[in-house]
């Protein structure tokens, strides 16, 4: 036997709601959900959720008696604009990972035979939208370039050039020149005739004509070279951004020695990751070292460009 469901999305100037009205051909009622609806009330109502928490911090949630409802309640500016940011996923020109994930949950939910959805906002319906939609995904940005991330090591002999690098020699000959800035430039200083590792990103040429460069991203000391290869190796295979943002989370959760690794991955952030999400949950995590010694200058800085970006948006 189908199990077939009604949801109901309403949204007002400053709510949005979700409710699940019918299951199996009958009225729902928050005190008596069968199993099959309440998973499928708690997956579209997560999604909701997620989507409006990447827009703004400061929106509430509430759960409706009688019938199963979720509301997101915020100011008319928010919920505008959590509408708007829906509205651009839907039109395949979102480039927020978030936004897009959760959204094609909700579009899978739409799409499903056994669901009935209405999503309505200033008497504007939406569902056929949604249903109809091109499959909902991060809005690609084409580059004439390509990056990988590796991790070198040699011995630091010279700084210098016209723009701000340092050369890195191999032990059987050869040597790179990476790109840095005078900041870094000035860490690394202490390292000369030294051999180093760094984490460095590699900008390689979609037509492999012209020669990669190489860009600083952090010094990396000897116990930490493993442990950010298989990172860097694991983050080139994952294009979802819930993944991308899982394996953040779960390098610090293993980690050994947190304050070090915190303090390297601030430093590469602003190569290492193209997603603003990304930035948000380091900077989450990285919350409740804010004030240490070895974390704070540069937490700073990755929190004043997170909030340009978010300017930006």
């Amino acid at each position: 036997m189908k199990n077939y469901y009604k949801f109901t999305i309403a949204m007002e100037d400053t709510n949005i709601k979700i409710k699940l009205d019918l299951a199996e051909n009958v009225d729902v009622e928050l005190d008596k959900m069968s199993i099959t609806a309440l998973e499928s009330f708690l997956k579209v109502t997560n999604a909701l959720k997620n989507i409006a928490a990447a827009v703004s911090e400061n929106v509430v949630f509430s759960i409706e008696k009688g019938s199963a409802a979720a509301v997101v309640h915020g100011s008319k500016y928010e919920i505008q604009t959590i509408y708007g940011k829906i509205d651009e996923a839907i039109e395949g020109k979102s480039d927020d990972g978030i936004i897009t994930k959760n959204l094609r949950d909700i579009q899978n939910e739409i799409k499903n035979d056994v669901l009935q959805y209405q999503f309505f906002y200033s008497n504007i319906k939406l569902e056929e939208r949604i249903k109809n939609a091109t499959k909902i995904k991060k809005k690609s940005k084409y580059k004439s370039y390509r990056n990988e991330f590796r991790i070198l090591t040699g011995k630091f002999n010279e700084v210098g050039g016209q723009t701000i690098n340092y050369h890195l020699e191999y032990p059987g000959g050869g040597q790179e020149t990476i790109d840095c800035t005078i900041s870094e430039a000035l860490e690394l200083k202490d390292f000369l005739f030294q051999n180093i590792s760094c984490l460095v990103k590699k900008k390689i040429a979609e037509n492999d004509i012209a020669k990669p460069t190489f860009i600083h991203c952090t010094f990396l000391a000897a116990d930490q070279i493993s442990r950010f290869r298989n990172f860097v190796d694991l983050l080139h295979e994952k294009d979802d951004i819930i993944d991308r943002l899982d394996l953040i989370y779960d390098f610090f959760d293993s980690s050994p020695s947190v304050i070090a690794d915190m303090a390297a991955m601030l430093k590469a952030s602003i190569n290492l990751f193209d997603d603003i999400n990304e930035l948000k949950t380091l900077l989450i995590i990285s919350k409740g070292m804010k004030d240490n010694e070895h974390i704070k200058n540069i937490r700073n800085s990755v929190l004043s460009n997170f909030e340009l970006q978010m300017n930006k948006l």
